[in-house]
């Protein structure tokens, strides 16, 4: 007697299982993929990116014909130390005189200026001035009699074709220092991002 064959319905229980756990097998290179993908582009982003700042000063007294002190000057030098242009705004170029408990506040020292555009390595000037008169003499901030504090805040972005938008802050609070040779600004306080 030849032999029948049955067919047995085949339990779809077991395939589920194997496909089940086959499925986080290739999900997990993609994830690593994406992670690897998100981090290197984050690194790119940081390196690649303007870093403007103010890199040093420059400080001079004013005088008149007859040799007397009248005023003084000076010029922090912004640079940017980046990889791309950036388009830098002057924010805040504050300037204040202390005298004992007196305050004095210039809050516009300087030209006004617009906006700029600062290349890789390109260096350009924030200058300020201020005349003696009757609440604040350049000579008391020589001797020390007056504290002189100035503010600079600037903030920038950068130029080229990227798909988002950031704006970066860099400020700095400078103290001049009298008891310094040669007498020159401090930085007292910074921030930048």
């Amino acid at each position: 007697m030849p032999r029948e064959f049955k067919k047995t319905p085949q339990s779809t229980s077991g395939q589920t299982e194997r496909s089940l756990s086959r499925w986080p097998v290739g999900v997990v290179p993609v994830v690593i993929s994406l992670v690897a993908l998100l981090f290197s582009a984050e690194t790119y982003y940081v390196g690649y990116r303007p870093f403007v700042g103010v890199i040093r000063n420059e400080t001079h007294v004013v005088q008149n014909d007859k040799g007397e002190i009248v005023g003084m000057a000076w010029s922090f030098v912004m640079k940017n130390t980046g990889a791309v242009p950036a388009l830098v705004t002057l924010e805040k170029n504050l300037c204040q005189f202390t005298t004992g408990d007196r305050r004095v506040d210039l809050p516009v020292i300087g030209e006004p200026r617009g906006q700029i555009i600062l290349m890789p390595d390109q260096e350009a000037n924030v200058p300020a001035s201020f005349p003696d008169s009757g609440d604040y003499k350049a000579q008391d901030v020589l001797s020390g009699k007056t504290i002189l504090t100035v503010e600079v805040e600037l903030s920038y972005t950068a130029i080229g074709r990227w798909w988002w938008k950031r704006t970066f802050i860099y400020r700095v609070k400078n103290h001049f220092r009298h008891d310094y040779f040669p007498q020159a600004f401090i930085m007292e306080s910074g921030f930048a991002d």
